[in-house]
């Protein structure tokens, strides 16, 4: 469900192995790491969980040593649910570099907080969560998203929401060999993750089209985009920023952005 798809409109596979854990709840369907890296990177490991909403106990935070903060205790069980398998996927990937007790906190603007001396990004959709967690020493910033697949109901939001019309024309060029939907969640999804990616560095919120989406490679799996607002002294305007995506089997995608 996790793994790669090896078709021609694909990237390359990158190695995902499962994880082994003592125990494993009903909730938890699947829990794969990137061993090998992605992006030709051995740094950037990503982790993606699997998990089922409705098999969801309140207990599986304290049971798998996740800090659970008043408001989010206050949530919905939905909510409990996305935020506890984001952590989890957190705790795992930390994990593999021997940071598996930290306790993600959550900041001001309630993204989550880092051990010093590390970058990280978690992101959550239905029912698939992911995570990663790099050296800060490997790169100044990293963002992850999932995002299923477009359907038609969603088009036109995002369609008026995400992209523009020059946007959009590059990205209707595309087709056959990326289909609107697909390269529609590939442009919403690039953009997510660059917003998590420069944040931190950023220090406040902007919109989708602070970036713009220039150009798909699916030989590769990148999506470009070039900075259109002077965001902060790393990112003024014409930056170019490159996302890096894989199409995952459960009809979801994933991106990565770094730098």
């Amino acid at each position: 469900m996790l793994e790669t798809t090896p078709t021609n409109s694909s990237p390359q596979e990158s190695g995902w192995q499962p994880i082994e854990i003592s125990e494993r709840h009903p909730a938890i369907l699947q829990m794969q790491q990137a061993t090998a890296g992605v992006c030709g990177l051995p740094w950037l490991r990503p982790v993606l969980v699997g998990f089922d909403v409705d098999s969801y106990s309140t207990e599986l935070p304290t049971r798998y040593g996740i800090d659970e903060p008043v408001s989010i205790r206050a949530s919905v069980i939905k909510r409990r649910a996305e935020f506890f398998f984001g952590r989890l996927a957190a705790k795992l990937a930390l994990r593999s570099w021997g940071l598996g007790e930290v306790v993600v906190t959550i900041g001001a603007a309630r993204e989550p907080c880092w051990p010093v001396g590390f970058r990280g990004s978690i992101s959550h959709h239905g029912q698939l969560a992911a995570a990663v967690v790099v050296p800060a020493s490997s790169c100044s910033g990293a963002g992850i998203d999932v995002e299923p697949v477009l359907d038609g109901e969603h088009l036109p939001v995002v369609m008026g929401s995400v992209v523009d019309a020059a946007e959009l024309q590059i990205l209707q060029a595309l087709a056959p060999a990326l289909e609107l939907p697909l390269a529609l969640t590939l442009a919403f999804s690039a953009k997510e993750s660059f917003y998590k990616a420069a944040y931190s560095e950023v220090g406040r919120f902007f919109d989708f089209s602070a970036a713009a989406v220039t150009g798909i490679d699916p030989i590769h799996g990148t999506v470009r985009l070039a900075v259109r607002e002077s965001l902060c002294a790393r990112f003024p305007p014409g930056t170019v920023v490159i996302a890096h995506y894989l199409k995952l089997l459960n009809d979801a995608v994933l991106t990565v952005v770094y730098y």
